[in-house]
């Protein structure tokens, strides 16, 4: 991993790289025997089903700006090992941290709006940029507003 880690190293500038970084499912509803199947949402469909979930990231070539891979992971919540959701996610992050620059802008979607999240990047003074429920409160002028207000402004 730490040699398929270098050569992207080479095409990419650390100094402003974009790493996306996305949970995500494999859904498989018409399977009946893999291993450690757990109950999912279905990201596609809404509904409840049977599969594993998934973290995975990459980060934007500097010049094609094609997505390379820096981490993937299939996790089934069935498994005896497995933690929690959010455990995986950190361990995609670490692994980030270890590799990557913090100038390296995270992009995350709603799913990391948690203050964990927050804390693991400003800890670490790691560039990022998570996209906000609309529930989530933000300091403006001194006060505590909804971020939907704010972003009216």
């Amino acid at each position: 991993m730490q040699d398929y880690l270098s050569l992207v190293k080479q095409h990419i500038k650390e100094d402003y790289a974009v790493i996306v970084i996305d949970n995500s499912d494999i859904a498989k509803p018409a399977s009946k025997k893999l291993a450690a199947f757990s109950e999912i949402r279905d990201g596609s469909t809404g509904k409840i089903t049977q599969g594993y979930l998934t973290i995975e990231s990459a980060v934007l070539s500097e010049s094609a700006k094609m997505p390379l891979p820096a981490y993937g992971k299939v996790f089934p919540a069935a498994e005896e090992r497995f933690v929690s959701e959010t455990h995986e996610n950190l361990c995609c992050l670490q692994s980030l941290s270890e590799n990557f620059s913090p100038k390296c802008v995270r992009t995350l979607d709603r799913g990391f709006d948690a203050n964990g999240y927050y804390r693991y990047f400003l800890k670490r003074r790691e560039c990022f940029v998570i996209r906000a429920k609309k529930n989530r409160s933000a300091i403006y002028n001194g006060k505590a507003c909804n971020v939907m207000d704010v972003a009216l402004k």
